[in-house]
């Protein structure tokens, strides 16, 4: 009996240490830090989802308002939560290089759809998928891509019509709208989501990003220990999500090489670069991946922002009117002077601010380094998290006085002020920041206002 009593104690002993060896890695810094609870650390909250990541983070910011920075712990792994600007910047921009990795990864064994997406990816690799990407989601790629846009635009007019003035889910509206955009500019796929809202491929795009308890769990466990997803062959997408696109991929690109048909979307882009070459730069696979990354910078993004943009709006009339008077001034619409209405930049910039996509932004410390803020050192070790609370500080009365009031004014023909990220900071801002908020999002608003 008493060596069962003796071993548990042991075995309990054990864990305890293991999980808070690390607990005073803040106090041996000398760096200002909120007391941990035995193995939440201090996202108790998070984890038992009785706050979302912005109030937990907000939480963070304000416990030591006059401090630049504040240390806590995510469960066992020490994180310095960034308050002040000069430290943000140093980290996301000027001292990059020892900072620029995310804390998520997949493993193209279990994710092959998501082994070409930046957002997953480290180092070198990271920076060859970001140059890709940046180049093939340029102002000047997505120009030629905008005839499909404004197709799809009309298709949502006339949805609009039909519905007569009856009340719409606007968040499925949006949805439909982004998976129609996505699918024709990135597979040439003519979706038709508001003539068939239950079409197979609209159904796979709302199980991708459906997030059910698993995938929280799984995403969760990704962020704070990455083996277990490796070895337990833990994916992020559905099996039979991942099967479809590489399906739809490979047929597209078979159809068009023995029809020789050409479109100019992104698949199209990764079969002229095959031409070009003797061999095949891209297998079907490959330009999948590709492909999902694409959407998941394109979708899920921007149908929610479209929806927060309309919803303020329509308990708002006064700004709607606003962007009518403008829209009603400059006449045609076309990609060319669709930059020039600066009152909706300004409605969809404070929209960001107030819903931001990104509650929180974090990067991964790759190297020892010591930062600093005034008289202030934060020397860091390598795998210390430092992340931007973007929800609290776009909420910080200092920055944006009355922050709970939607108030456009405040970007209106006005420099943001350089808290604002809504797309992140520094070489991994989103790469979805040109699809979101510069053209075919504003087209969208164009029709709907």
């Amino acid at each position: 009996m008493w060596d069962i009593i003796i071993t548990l104690l042991c075995i309990f002993i054990s864990i305890y240490l293991w999980v808070t060896w690390n607990y005073d890695y803040w106090k041996k810094r000398g760096i200002p830090y909120i007391e941990p609870t035995f193995f939440f650390g201090n996202i108790k909250d998070l984890i038992l989802m009785r706050k979302h990541l912005g109030e937990v983070y907000a939480d963070f910011y304000w416990k030591y308002p006059d401090e630049p920075a504040v240390g806590v712990f995510k469960m066992l792994w020490p994180q310095l939560v960034l308050r002040d600007i000069d430290l943000i910047k140093a980290a996301f921009i000027k001292e990059f290089s020892s900072f620029h990795d995310n804390e998520f990864q997949a493993d193209p064994g279990n994710d092959p759809l998501l082994a070409y997406s930046p957002f997953m990816t480290k180092g070198e690799r990271w920076k060859a998928l970001r140059t890709f990407h940046s180049h093939n989601q340029s102002s000047g790629k997505i120009k030629g891509m905008f005839p499909l846009m404004l197709e799809v635009c009309q298709d949502m007019s006339q949805f609009l019509k039909e519905k007569g003035g009856q009340p719409i889910e606007t968040k499925e509206m949006c949805g439909q709208y982004t998976t129609d955009v996505v699918s024709s500019c990135i597979f040439g796929l003519k979706s038709n989501s508001f003539q068939d809202p239950d079409n197979e491929f609209r159904k796979k795009v709302l199980k991708l990003f459906e997030r059910t308890w698993m995938f929280n769990i799984i995403f969760m466990l990704n962020s704070l220990f990455p083996i277990i997803n490796k070895i337990f062959r833990i994916s992020f997408l559905p099996k039979d999500v991942s099967k479809f696109f590489i399906k739809v991929v490979s047929d597209f690109c078979d159809y068009r090489i023995k029809n020789k048909v050409r479109r100019n979307d992104f698949l199209q882009q990764m079969l002229d670069e095959n031409e070009k070459s003797d061999v095949p730069v891209y297998s079907h696979q490959d330009m999948a991946s590709h492909s999902m990354t694409f959407f998941l910078d394109g979708y899920e993004t921007s149908s929610t922002m479209m929806a927060y943009v309309l919803y303020l709006l329509s308990i708002h009339p006064e700004h709607q009117e606003r962007i009518r008077d403008e829209i009603n001034e400059e006449g045609v619409i076309d990609y060319e002077n669709v930059h020039k209405f600066k009152y909706l930049e300004a409605v969809i910039n404070e929209t960001m601010r107030l819903y931001p996509v990104g509650l929180a932004i974090t990067r991964v410390c790759t190297k020892d380094i010591t930062l600093s803020a005034g008289d202030r050192k934060y020397p860091l070790t390598k795998g210390v998290i430092v992340a931007i609370p973007t929800f609290a500080l776009h909420k910080d009365p200092a920055i944006y006085p009355d922050p709970e009031v939607f108030d456009p004014n405040r970007f209106y023909e006005k420099q943001p002020p350089p808290q604002f990220f809504p797309f992140g900071m520094g070489p991994r801002t989103c790469l979805g920041k040109l699809i979101i908020s510069v053209k075919y999002s504003k087209y969208f608003y164009v029709q709907c206002c």
